[in-house]
């Protein structure tokens, strides 16, 4: 039961950011501590990848537009 009202609580927008913080470092039960913990990680980890793929993007359309730019005068 415990584990269905979790994922419950993780459907609702906002909510389910504040209360796997409380999770991963309040008092209870501890699988369910260690499961937050590792929401967090995985979050952060695919945060750096979104990130990495924007600059990436940016990067390559900077490379285009100059490439573009080049071709044009020729």
């Amino acid at each position: 039961g415990d584990w269905l009202l979790t994922m419950v609580v993780m459907m609702i927008p906002l909510v389910n950011v504040i209360m796997v913080f409380v999770w991963a470092f309040g008092a209870g039960n501890k699988n369910r501590s260690n499961w937050a913990k590792a929401a967090i990680v995985m979050w952060l980890i695919v945060f750096a990848l979104y990130i990495g793929i924007i600059l990436i993007g940016a990067v390559a359309l900077g490379g285009f537009e100059e490439l573009i730019e080049e071709l044009e005068y020729m």
